[in-house]
Order: structure tokens, then sequence, then C-alpha cells
């Protein structure tokens, strides 16, 4: 019977590069430090091929991949290639989603194999509960997390499932939100930080952008004085889409549009909470016919 775990090495092993060969060679390393058992390289091969067709036909569930018992040889490989915490970290997340690695476990076992202890049937229940963050009331939680400015906000996301929903259940401390589309940047500013997303990034720089947008416009509590959307171009189709299914309106005092496709136009304001918006300039005939513009007063 195959080991708890190989599904997930054999596909992190794919994403890293190796062939069902030096996989083999990988998960054998493995089981002569864990004293799991190995299986033949046939068997190792069948299995190996067949990870990688439920892969391309989407049928493998990331989540259930990514629950610890099911990365710790993932772990122990990283161990054994050198890797530090941080670049474990950053491929397991590239190959399983960020969201679905809780940092605070890969930390555990990551240095518990590091320091040489291979078991990993270990009961954790056996050690002293450690004093943590979590346990701190969530008054407080909110009362720090609220004082740091977005960037670290969102990197704190990351570090586990129990702080991105801390994260984003809290009230996001802007003010004033600036979205630059352009054919081969995205720029973003909020209050005074700024970040700008390109084809240099050698990833799908536009999804990472819009993503980051997204966390901070789905969040109910918050409250824009001004938001400032510019393209020169048509708008991302992945943005539009985002804002056709939003679930709730956007609270901003002042709306700056500048951007060519009406079409685009009225969707962003249909997004936008009436009460708080404000006229600044500007005179489109179909806008008053929406209830954003029937609430407008006159700034």
């Amino acid at each position: 019977m195959p080991s708890p775990g190989l599904t997930s090495l054999i596909l992190y092993d794919f994403f890293e590069w190796k062939t069902a060969g030096k996989s083999y060679e990988n998960f054998r390393d493995i089981c002569a430090l864990t004293k799991i058992p190995a299986i033949p390289l046939e068997e190792f091969e069948t299995k190996f091929h067949g990870v990688l067709k439920e892969n391309y036909h989407q049928k493998l569930n990331f989540r259930d991949l990514s629950k610890i018992n099911n990365l710790k040889l993932c772990i122990v490989s990283n161990v054994l290639d050198g890797k530090s915490i941080e670049k474990s970290y950053k491929d397991l997340s590239e190959t399983f989603g960020a969201d679905n690695i809780d940092f605070l476990d890969l930390d555990f076992w990551f240095y518990r194999f590091y320091n040489g202890n291979y078991d990993l049937d270990y009961d954790r229940k056996l050690d002293p509960k450690p004093l943590k963050f979590l346990n701190i009331p969530i008054i407080i939680h909110h009362k720090v997390i609220d004082n740091l400015d977005l960037g670290n906000q969102l990197t704190l996301r990351k570090v586990s499932k129990s702080l991105k929903t801390i994260v984003d259940q809290g009230k996001p401390n802007i003010k004033n939100m600036t979205i630059c589309f352009d054919s081969t940047e995205i720029d973003i500013g909020f209050n005074n930080f700024s970040a700008y997303y390109s084809e240099d990034l050698g990833v799908d720089y536009r999804k990472i952008a819009l993503n980051h947008v997204m966390i901070v416009l789905e969040n109910p509590k918050l409250r824009l004085d001004a938001l400032q959307i510019v393209s020169p171009n048509s708008i991302d189709p992945f943005f539009i889409d985002f804002l056709k299914t939003f679930k709730h309106k956007i609270s901003t005092k002042y709306l700056y549009l500048d951007v060519d496709c009406p079409e685009s136009t009225m969707i962003f304001l249909t997004c936008i909470m009436p009460k708080r918006l404000a006229l600044n300039k500007g005179n489109i005939d179909e806008i008053v016919k929406l209830d954003q513009w029937k609430c407008m007063n006159e700034a």
C-alpha cells in the first residue's frame, strides 16, 4: 500500500521538474530516513504517471493534498535538498496554493526534520501548548492588525489560515485607493503604499495584482474617501467579471473614472454605494438613470 503523502510528493516533485526516476530516488531516500516502506520502481512509475494524469484532468483535491500529514514527505524532501524554511514555504505554496499551506505547521515539522527527528507519527499533543498570537482576545488582534500598512497585512495573511481570517475580518485602514491599468503593467496605490505589477515579474502579474485589489474591495468594512480608476485601454476582463459578481457595494465618497469603455463605467458605478457618493465633475447621459446618480450630493 502506498505511503500517505505519496501523491503530494509526486506532484511536488513534478513541479520541481523531477522525472519519474529522479522522484523515485528522492522517495527511496525519504523512506530510508523515515523508516516507511518503499515500493518497487514499476509500481512507483505507475503511480507517478497516474498522478500526472489526474492533475492534467484537474481531478486532484489540492486542499486535501496540502493537509500537513500529506505534506510531511515534501517537507523532508525540502530538508534533504538544503532548502530554507522560506524557500520551502514558497515552493510548497506555488504547487499547492498559498491559502492551503499553514505556515505554523510547516515551521514545526520543517525544523523537527531539520534537527534529525524523522518520526512522521510524532504526536504534537505531547508537547507543552505554546502561547500563540491567536490565543489573544480578538479585539487585541484587530488593534494590532489595524495599525499595519497594507503590505504587512498581505504578508500576515499568508502565515496561516487563522490569521488570514482575522485580517480579513478587520477594518482596512485605507482612505484613498488608485488602480491604473496599462497594456503591460498595473499600478495600485493604497494611501501612501504603492505596488507595481508588470510582465517583468515573469508570472501572471495581472491575476496577482487584481487578487490584491479584490482582497481590499471585498471587505464590507472598507470606507474610502476616494477611489480612482484609470485605464487608457479596455479594463481587464478578470476584474470586470469580479465586479459583476460583487456581493456588496463599495463605499467611497468620491469616484474618479478615466476609462475608455462605456460598459466598464456603468459596471463600476453599479458597484458603488450610492448614498456616500458625491459628484465632483462630469456629465454622462446614461449615468443619470442610475440610483447612484439620484443619491448624489453636489460637491
